[in-house]
């Protein structure tokens, strides 16, 4: 099992030579070695974008809380942190197959530049479709593209990202959604904070790895 602490990401190869690259806070289990007579099978907690190496014999499977990705070849990104209420696979290039491990009916087919959506309260599937890719997978090369995001997802991805924690005091900010581009290599949360306070103005204090944003 590898896990990736807040404050880091990690790209790991597999034995079959499919990528796998890692966000903050999640953790992957899988053998040393594929078994050469079954499915290739891993097991994700968090977030990871998985470049697969094409295998027509062995499907590979990332296992999901309740759901199974089933797929030969191809480009993918998912979302499962444990403090979601969904599951979002996004397909880059390639087909993939989403299961309901409970139910195993219920499975949606997804084609490249679409969206599943797995609620865990309602057990059911949403697909739709997205424009950019990039705005799910930009973070393995150490951007943040975002339209539209509120402030609370925005933190949620920062805290994770640089090790903090963060308290939302201002009203205004909790109503706010931001659009654009972040470079996460170069900079600190400090300097982030900084710019979208160019947008929504606010004060903030930084103590011990936690971020207290005021109303003043």
């Amino acid at each position: 099992t590898l896990k990736i602490p807040y404050g880091k990401t990690f790209k790991v190869t597999l034995s079959d030579g499919s990528i796998v690259h890692l966000n903050a806070g999640s953790s992957l289990r899988y053998p040393e070695q594929f078994n050469t007579f079954s499915s290739r099978r891993v097991f994700l907690k968090g977030e990871a974008f998985f470049d697969i190496k094409k295998n027509d014999a062995r499907s590979f499977i990332v296992s999901v809380n309740d759901v199974d990705v089933t797929v030969l070849g191809t480009k993918f990104n998912i979302n499962c942190y444990p403090e979601n209420e969904t599951i979002a696979c996004v397909l880059v290039e390639g087909s993939v197959k989403l299961s309901d491990i409970e139910n195993p009916n219920s499975t949606k087919v997804l084609k490249p530049n679409q969206k599943a959506s797995w609620n865990v309260n309602s057990k059911n599937f949403r697909v739709e479709h997205i424009k950019n890719t990039n705005l799910y997978t930009s973070w393995t090369y150490g951007e943040l593209h975002f339209e539209a995001l509120n402030f609370n997802s925005l933190s949620k991805i920062l805290e994770r990202r640089f090790n903090v924690v963060i308290v939302n005091k201002n009203e205004l900010l909790k109503q706010q959604e931001f659009t654009g581009t972040l470079n996460m290599k170069n900079t600190s949360i400090k300097n982030i904070l900084d710019l979208l306070s160019i947008d929504t103005a606010f004060k903030y204090t930084i103590e011990n790895n936690v971020v207290t944003i005021r109303n003043d």
